[in-house]
């Protein structure tokens, strides 16, 4: 890990403006997380992933790979030893490299098919909501393994849908998956494949009444009166959620809007 972490006073500078950071397309749908610009509840479903994600990074040397602009990152170095955090877009590291720097991160520019790090580099690596952008997947887990210390664990997250798709809405996205087969890639590459759903917490009356009001009627609601229901079913309006309104649970993730795994050997 030495080599690896003595560049990280040696980051190679980027003349780039920090412009479009979040990469959006002509349809107006981004590729990445703007933090000063997503909303609070966007933001607390991305940062629950690396909350999960610390237990395993705790004292490591810790690689985020397609960390965008770097604010998971920083969790994790919360915790961890030593991190890098690594994406394909220069104007992401550059924003990471300005907003998140501190002693124990780097900040790269890199492709995840072909991670410029020796074999064995990190002890863990965490990769959120990428796998469904790639073009050559399995190269991708190859690399993650090649880069990982024997016995290092890999965190992997990706949007679940119920049957996997090849031609999904996102134009961002290559391929979604169902848990099942996202399972089943991932055992190709590790021995040990554990997965968890990530849930919005809801309490369970308020999910019995959206899934009665099938004409959706609550939309009619006025929006005062809909958070004051929210707030005596103790449920966080999505615009006002933070990370403790997120759940990541182990075993079926049949209902989880997301699925993680994490992964071994």
């Amino acid at each position: 890990m030495g080599s690896v972490m003595q560049g990280m006073g040696m980051e190679t500078p980027l003349e780039t403006p920090i412009a479009d950071l979040e990469g959006k397309d002509a349809s107006g749908l981004v590729e990445r997380i703007d933090p000063e610009k997503a909303p609070r509840g966007v933001m607390a479903v991305h940062l629950a992933r690396y909350d999960f994600a610390k237990s395993f990074a705790e004292g490591k040397s810790v690689l985020d790979v397609a960390c965008g602009a770097g604010y998971g990152t920083a969790v994790i170095a919360d915790v961890a030893r030593r991190v890098v955090g690594m994406d394909r877009s220069g104007t992401a590291v550059r924003y990471a490299r300005t907003r998140y720097r501190r002693a124990n991160t780097a900040f790269l520019v890199g492709d995840a098919g072909g991670l410029p790090f020796p074999e064995a580099s990190f002890e863990s690596v965490v990769s959120f909501e990428t796998i469904e952008h790639l073009p050559d997947i399995p190269r991708y887990l190859e690399e993650i393994r090649r880069v990982l210390r024997p016995g290092g664990v890999f965190v992997v997250s990706t949007p679940r849908v119920r049957k996997t798709t090849t031609m999904p809405a996102n134009p961002h996205h290559t391929i979604e998956y169902s848990a099942q087969d996202f399972e089943a890639l991932l055992g190709q590459f590790f021995a040990r494949v554990d997965l968890y759903g990530q849930v919005r917490v809801q309490n369970g009356i308020l999910r019995w009444l959206q899934s009665v009001d099938v004409l959706g009627l609550r939309r009619f609601v006025p929006a005062g009166a809909r958070r004051g229901i929210q707030r005596s079913l103790q449920t966080a309006p999505f615009a006002e959620m933070d990370v403790s309104d997120q759940r990541i649970v182990p075993g079926d993730p049949s209902r989880a809007e997301y699925v993680l795994a994490v992964c071994a050997g």
